[in-house]
């Protein structure tokens, strides 16, 4: 009895660090990115990058989340249909107003929430694909819009 209630008590151990000649599966890939916008100003701040409004105002915005930065790698290994949330950052007069997409060939594809400080972006996954997102942001307050633009890469 007390040697049976070993084997399984070390079978159980095996399977659950990995070790009974199964592989780790690896740790699940960042599918959130948050955009943080600040502005309009006209003092550039560490950390943020620069970029101009409709307006012709200065914004700064930085990423992070995803991979690096708001930049987005996907494995084709990881099967189909990857969704990847979006959260904007701010004051309460930035919105998302639209996601464009460079170089997409089809497989990607948006969903602004209606709240419209939350999105996806649906990447099907189907083949290779070296794409750019933008987040088009619109200040209510000022009426300008601003383009802040990370990458997606299927490889």
């Amino acid at each position: 009895m007390q040697s049976s209630f070993r084997f399984v008590a070390l079978a159980l151990a095996l399977s659950a660090c990995g070790c009974g000649g199964q592989r780790a599966l690896p740790p699940p890939i960042p599918r959130q990115v948050t955009l943080e916008i600040l502005g309009p100003t006209t003092t550039p701040q560490s950390g943020y990058i620069p970029t101009y409004g409709s307006n012709g105002k200065m914004y700064l915005y930085r990423y992070s989340g995803g991979n690096d930065h708001g930049n987005i790698k996907v494995s084709l290994a990881e099967g189909h249909d990857v969704i990847i949330q979006i959260v904007l950052n701010g004051a309460s007069n930035f919105i998302i107003e639209a996601i464009p997409f460079t170089d997409n060939d089809g497989q990607l594809s948006s969903h602004i929430e209606p709240n419209e400080v939350r999105a996806q972006i649906h990447d099907t996954n189907e083949r290779a694909l070296n794409a750019y997102y933008a987040l088009q942001i619109k200040d209510k307050t000022a009426g300008s819009d601003i383009y802040c633009d990370p990458g997606i890469i299927n490889n």
